[in-house]
C-alpha cells in the first residue's frame, strides 16, 4: 500500500471542531443493478449487511447514474459534474490529474485524511497503475491508496508483465497466466462462460480489494476525520466466481430476464453467479462495518454505499449497460450515519451519483463548490425536504467503433446502436433523445417498467416538457438538426475562444496551444503509445488499432475544447490535427523513454507549433504526416 505525504497545510483546518467532524466511508461497486438488493423486489438476493446498513440509514430508489459506463460515471463522481459538463465523455479519455475534485476539497480545504482502494477507473485509458496503484492518486487528492485494474482491463495491461498491483501481485504468487488465459477465454463469452474461477480463493480480486480496504481503515490517523473510497470490482461480467462461493446458490431459481426464453437454462447460471458476487460484496461490506465499530467510529461515520451504473443482465436480450433502459442508469444508494434523521425510511427523490461528491462536503463542511452541478443530498436525508430534482438525466456518446465493441460484447439491438443519447426522467416518465431513434421515446416508468411502449406519439406535450429540461444546443445535437460540440465547456474552465474580426486564424490557434501547454495530452500520448511498445508505424494487434482509434478521439475531444473548429486554417480539421498530435508524440516517445525530462511540454508544443506551420504552407498537403487515410 502506498502511503503519501500527509498535507501539511491542511493539517491547519479552517473547521473549528475537526475532532467532532464526521468520517466518511464510500462503498462503491461496478455495475450492481439497483433492484439486487434485499428489500427492492422479490428476488432471491442475500445482502443481509446492505440490509443492516438500509435500517441504520436511508435508501434511495430514484438514483441514477450521469452516465452508464465507468470512466464518465467515475469521473461525474470525483468532480460532482453532470456528464455535459464533465470532462470523461467515454472509456477513452482519463480524467486529468490537474482536475478539482471533491478528493481533494476534503484533504486541502476540510482537513481531512483522504484514501481509497480498488478500481477508480479515473485513468482508464492508460494501462498503468503503477506497481504500488499510486498512479495520479495524491494529484487527485488523495493521501494515499491502491488503485488497481479492473477485471478485463488485466487483458490490455498484464500479458508482458504486471502494469498495476493486482496483477503485480498475480506474477508474484506465479498465478498471473492461469488467470490470462482465463479471461482470454471468457472475452469471447463475458456472460455465458460461468466456468468457476480458477484462482485459489484468497487471490479473487475483490476479496484482494477487500484486505486491502481493511488495511487503508486501520492505517486512518486518530484525531482526523477521514473519508475512505473502496471501490469493488463486481459485480461486473465476466461471470468468475470462486467455487466456494458458487455452491451457496446451486438450487436458488430466479426470474428468467424479460422478454427471454424461460426455458433457457443459461439464465439461471449467469443470475446466479451475479447474484454470489454481490453476496460476497456484501460480505466484505459487514467487514468493513465491524472494523469501523471496532475502532470506536461507527457512530460517528457516514457510510454511502452505491454503483458505478447498473446492469440489463438479460433483459431485452441486452447485457451490460451503455444503454438508456433503467435496469443500465438507475444504481443502488443507501447513506447511513449521523446525518440520517430518521433511519430505515426509503426515499423516492431523484437523485444522480454525481450528487454524494456535494453531499460528502456538506457533511465535512467547506465552503460549497461552486463549479460543481451536484446538489448535497443532506436536506433529504435530514428530513428536511422529500424532494431533490425535478428531473435526472444520464447519457452517453460513442463512436462507430466504440458501438461495434459493444455489440460484439453486450448483443446488437437499437438501444445498444445509439451513438449519442440522453435520457431526461421524472418519478412516471422518461424521454430518450437520439439523433439515431426516429423520433424521441416517451416510456411510463410506473404502468411500463421493463420500456416496451413508446408513449411519445399520444403525449406531445409530455415530450415537449421534457425536452425543455436539455439544453437547446444539445437538443439540436441530439436530433441531428445542429451540429456543434455537443459537450458543454467544463464548468472548472475551459480554453475554447473565437477569433476576433482581423486576427490571423494561424496564430490564434498556435497561440491557444501554447498557452494550454500545462493540459497533459502529450505526455499521456506518450505514455499510451510506450506502454504499448509498439509503434504507429508497425501495428501488428485488432487490439492495437482499436487503442489508436480510442487515442484519436481523446484527443480530438481535447482539441474541441482549445479552440472553435471554425477558427482553424482552411482544410485543417480536429480529427486531422489529432493525428498529427499524435505521430509527434509518436515521433519523440523514444526521446521520452530515454530521458523524460528532456522532452517538457513546452518543447513538445513548439516542436508541433514548427510542424504545424510547415505543414500549412503553400502548396503543402494538408492531408498531414499520419495520412487521413490510415487505419492505424
Amino acid at each position: 500500500m502506498i502511503s503519501l505525504p500527509n498535507n501539511t497545510a491542511a493539517a491547519q483546518i479552517v473547521r473549528n471542531n475537526l475532532e467532532d467532524a464526521p468520517n466518511v466511508l464510500l462503498i462503491v461497486a461496478d455495475q450492481h443493478r439497483y433492484d439486487w438488493i434485499e428489500g427492492t423486489g422479490d428476488l432471491p438476493v442475500r445482502t443481509p449487511h446492505l440490509r443492516r446498513l438500509a435500517e441504520r440509514g436511508m435508501t434511495f430508489r430514484r438514483a441514477v447514474t450521469p452516465a452508464p459506463l465507468c470512466a464518465p460515471a467515475r469521473a461525474c463522481l470525483a468532480t460532482g459534474l453532470d456528464y455535459d459538463s464533465g470532462p470523461v465523455p467515454s472509456n477513452f479519455h482519463d480524467l486529468p490529474p490537474e482536475t478539482r475534485t471533491y478528493f481533494r476539497t476534503l484533504r486541502d480545504e476540510a482537513g481531512y485524511h483522504v484514501a481509497g482502494v480498488g478500481k477508480f477507473d479515473l485513468h482508464k485509458a492508460t494501462f498503468d497503475w503503477n506497481l504500488d496503484g499510486s498512479r495520479c492518486l495524491r494529484e487527485w487528492g488523495l493521501d494515499g491508496g491502491i488503485d488497481n485494474e479492473g477485471k478485463f482491463d488485466l487483458l490490455w495491461s498484464g500479458r508482458t508483465g504486471p502494469k498495476g498491483p493486482y496483477m503485480n501481485h498475480l506474477y508474484g504468487r506465479g498465478v498471473a497466466c492461469l488467470h490470462l488465459r482465463d479471461f482470454e477465454r471468457r472475452r469471447h463469452e463475458p456472460y455465458f462462460d460461468v466456468e468457476p474461477s480458477p484462482l485459489p480463493e484468497d487471490a479473487y480480486l475483490d476479496h484482494w480489494i477487500a484486505r486491502n480496504a481493511r488495511d487503508v481503515l486501520s492505517n486512518c490517523p486518530q484525531g482526523r476525520p477521514w473519508h475512505v473510497v473502496v471501490n469493488f470490482a463486481g459485480p461486473h461480467d465476466p461471470m468468475d466466481v470462486p467455487p466456494g462461493l458458487i455452491d451457496r446458490w446451486r438450487d436458488v431459481e430466479f426470474p428468467v430476464p424479460a422478454g427471454e426464453d424461460p426455458a433457457d437454462p443459461r439464465h439461471q447460471e449467469v443470475r446466479r453467479r451475479y447474484a454470489a458476487m454481490i453476496e460476497n460484496i456484501d460480505g466484505h461490506v459487514g467487514g468493513l462495518l465491524d472494523l469501523i465499530a471496532e475502532r470506536g467510529e461507527l457512530e460517528n461515520t457516514v457510510v454511502v454505499y452505491t454503483s458505478d451504473h447498473g446492469e440489463m443482465l438479460g433483459d431485452q436480450g441486452i447485457w451490460g449497460k451503455q444503454v438508456a433502459l433503467d435496469p443500465s442508469i438507475r444504481i443502488p444508494m443507501i447513506i447511513a450515519g449521523p446525518v440520517v434523521r430518521h433511519p430505515g425510511l426509503t426515499s423516492d427523490a431523484l437523485v444522480s451519483l454525481e450528487d454524494l461528491a456535494a453531499t460528502f462536503l456538506d457533511v465535512a463542511g467547506p465552503a460549497p463548490a461552486r463549479w460543481m452541478t451536484a446538489r448535497s443530498l443532506l436536506p433529504v436525508v435530514r428530513g428536511e425536504t422529500p424532494e431533490h430534482r425535478d428531473h435526472v438525466v444520464s447519457g452517453l456518446d460513442r463512436s462507430a467503433r466504440e458501438i461495434e465493441l459493444a455489440q460484439r460484447h453486450y448483443g446488437d439491438n437499437r438501444w445498444v446502436a445509439l451513438r449519442r443519447w440522453r435520457a431526461v426522467s421524472t418519478r412516471t416518465r422518461k424521454l430518450v433523445v437520439s439523433a439515431d431513434l426516429p423520433t424521441p421515446a416517451l416510456f411510463d416508468l410506473e404502468s411500463d417498467p421493463y420500456e416496451t411502449t413508446d408513449l411519445a406519439g399520444s403525449e406531445p406535450a409530455t415530450v415537449r416538457e421534457l425536452l425543455a429540461r436539455l439544453d437547446d444546443d444539445l437538443v439540436a445535437t441530439l436530433l441531428g438538426t445542429r451540429t456543434p460540440s455537443h459537450r458543454r465547456p467544463c464548468r472548472q474552465g475551459s480554453s475554447r475562444r473565437r477569433l476576433a474580426e482581423g486576427e490571423d486564424r494561424m496564430e490564434v490557434f498556435l497561440r491557444t496551444l501554447e498557452d494550454n501547454e500545462r493540459n497533459p495530452v502529450l505526455v499521456q500520448l506518450f505514455a499510451l503509445l510506450s506502454a504499448e511498445g509498439l509503434s504507429l508505424e508497425h501495428p501488428s494487434h485488432e487490439w492495437w488499432v482499436e487503442r489508436y482509434r480510442a487515442i484519436v478521439i481523446s484527443v480530438q475531444g481535447w482539441l474541441t475544447e482549445v479552440i472553435d473548429e471554425r477558427n482553424l486554417p482552411p482544410g485543417l480539421t480536429t480529427e486531422t490535427v489529432a493525428r498529427w498530435l499524435i505521430a509527434l508524440a509518436d515521433g519523440l516517445r523514444v526521446q521520452w523513454l530515454l530521458d523524460p525530462d528532456a522532452v517538457s511540454r513546452a518543447e513538445a508544443v513548439r516542436q508541433f507549433a514548427d510542424l504545424l506551420r510547415s505543414l500549412t504552407r503553400p502548396n503543402t498537403n494538408p492531408a498531414g504526416p499520419a495520412g487521413e487515410a490510415s487505419d492505424t
